[in-house]
C-alpha cells in the first residue's frame, strides 16, 4: 500500500511527476491550500491510505483536490456554477441539464446503471453550485471536453432561451484543462464555510468519496480498499469511452 508522499509548491511540479513515474503504475495526486499565497500541499498516494488519512480529518481541516491528470482516464463531470438569480427555477436548469446529458449517453449505449449521476452540492445564497459526477469513463480530459462542449451545443439549439452572456445552464468548458483541481467530497475552498455535500445517496461516506473520485488509474489490488473496487478500478480498455466532438461551439 503506496505511504503518502508530500511535496510543497505552487504547481504539480517535475518533481511531482517524476516521482509517480518511479512508482509500478500511475498513482493519484491530491492538493490543498496551506497558505493565503498560492502555496499548496501537492500529495501522492494510493487510496486506501488516502482514504483512511482523508476522513479523520476534522471538517475545518478538509480543502483538498484532486489534480486531474492530462492523460489519464476521468468520468464525465460538470462543475456547475451561476448566480441565483440568473434563473428562475433551479430544478427546471438542472432536470435539463441532466436529461439532456441522459440522452447524449444513451445514444452512446452507455448501461442504463451509469446514466444517473452523484450530484455534490455546495449552493448558498450568493451562488449556485454543484458538482455532477458520472460512472462513465473518457480516455481523458480532452475527450471529457468535447462531449461538454456538444452537450453545449445540444443545450443552445435546444433551449435558446436559456442562453446567458455567461454560457448556458451554468456549464461552462473551460475548465477541462490539465492539472486542473477538482474539489473532494466534504471538503470546502480556503476561507469558505461551503462544503461540498451529497445530496441524492445514501451511502457511507467512503462510498460517496469513492464514487466522487475522477480520476482512475490502473493499479495493483492491494491499493484499493475491496469495497471500491468496481468503482475505481480499470480493468479493460474497452471501458473506457472514446469520444471525439462532432460539433464546434
Amino acid at each position: 500500500n503506496q505511504d503518502i508522499v508530500h511535496f510543497k509548491c505552487k504547481q504539480p511540479s517535475k518533481q511531482v511527476f517524476s516521482y509517480i513515474k518511479k512508482l509500478d503504475g500511475t498513482l493519484p495526486i491530491f492538493t490543498y491550500d496551506i497558505g493565503n499565497k498560492g502555496a499548496k500541499l501537492f500529495m501522492i498516494s494510493g487510496y486506501s491510505n488516502f482514504l483512511d488519512y482523508y476522513l479523520n480529518l476534522k471538517k475545518a481541516e478538509r480543502m483538498h483536490y484532486e489534480i486531474l491528470q492530462e492523460f489519464v482516464p476521468l468520468k464525465l463531470f460538470l462543475d456547475v456554477e451561476f448566480p441565483p438569480d440568473e434563473y428562475s427555477d433551479h430544478d427546471y436548469i438542472m432536470e435539463i441539464l441532466l436529461q439532456t446529458i441522459k440522452n447524449m449517453l444513451e445514444n452512446l449505449s452507455c448501461e442504463s446503471s451509469k446514466l444517473e449521476p452523484l450530484i455534490l452540492d455546495s449552493s448558498s445564497e450568493k451562488k449556485f453550485s454543484k458538482h455532477v459526477i458520472y460512472q462513465v469513463f473518457f480516455k481523458n480530459i480532452y475527450h471529457v471536453k468535447d462531449f461538454v462542449s456538444d452537450l453545449i451545443y445540444n443545450l443552445k439549439n435546444e433551449y435558446p432561451d436559456l442562453v446567458r452572456e455567461g454560457g448556458i445552464c451554468g456549464v461552462d468548458n473551460s475548465v477541462y484543462n490539465k492539472n486542473r483541481n477538482f474539489r473532494l467530497f466534504l471538503s470546502a475552498k480556503k476561507n469558505s464555510n461551503r462544503f461540498l455535500y451529497c445530496e441524492n445517496s445514501s451511502s457511507s461516506e467512503t462510498q460517496i468519496l469513492c464514487q466522487s473520485l475522477v480520476t482512475a488509474y490502473r493499479t495493483t489490488d492491494d491499493r484499493i480498499p475491496e469495497n471500491c473496487k468496481h468503482i475505481i478500478k480499470i480493468d479493460k480498455e474497452k471501458d473506457i469511452l472514446q469520444y471525439k466532438s462532432i460539433h464546434s461551439i
